[in-house]
């Protein structure tokens, strides 16, 4: 976790989705799948380290075309893929009691926001309909804008299309390259690791 000495007061609060409002299972699904633990970390490295997947986040790829375009790179694991795809929301674990204090902090009157790497595919499947998303005052996704983290467009354009104050603003994300470019853009950003510690900060102002 980044720590800052001194927070200013906070007005709005800005979340990734992945591994802060939800967590995910991807190695557990390819075990139970009946793949070897050497096999499901190959696995989840060709499908996530790819180019394709990037692409994909910024919307300039469909999820057939990134199938077809693994099916080439990788053909001996293309059905391992294409299941996995298939089956995409067993990968989540909900996480309700974060969604709580994400209430709460609606009903505290703090702004709420989400600013998330997504291809439209995933975002579909594993995201639409989840409860906090009603919480939210504003939404970005990669794929719609064609823009990722951690690039800070992506974050300027959140502040602008909201008129939105970086300082007066709050972002969590589970890896540290991203909230180091939301802090280079004056935006207050920690880095969190666990759910537990999201829902220790986060009791901090819901109170």
């Amino acid at each position: 976790m980044s720590h800052m000495s001194e927070i200013p007061e906070i007005k709005n609060f800005i979340f990734d989705v992945g591994r802060v409002l939800i967590s995910f299972q991807a190695d557990e699904m390819f075990l139970e799948h009946g793949l070897s633990i050497k096999d499901s970390e190959r696995i989840c490295k060709e499908m996530f380290f790819n180019p394709y997947w990037s692409l994909s986040d910024y919307g300039t790829l469909t999820m057939d075309e990134i199938l077809d375009g693994y099916a080439i790179i990788y053909p001996e694991d293309d059905y391992v893929f294409r299941w996995f795809v298939e089956n995409c929301r067993d990968q989540v674990i909900p996480r309700p009691r974060i969604w709580e204090k994400v209430h709460a902090l609606k009903e505290a009157g703090y702004g709420l926001y989400l600013l998330s790497n997504y291809n439209e595919y995933f975002w579909k499947e594993q995201v639409e309909g989840l409860p906090f998303l009603k919480d939210m005052d504003g939404v970005l996704v990669s794929y719609r804008e064609h823009m990722v983290k951690p690039e800070e467009r992506f974050f300027r354009l959140l502040l602008d299309r909201y008129g939105l104050k970086a300082e007066e603003c709050l972002y969590l994300d589970d890896l540290s390259y991203n909230t180091e470019a939301a802090g280079r853009i004056g935006i207050n950003a920690i880095t969190v690791e666990s759910e537990e510690e999201i829902l220790g900060l986060l009791d901090k102002y819901s109170r």
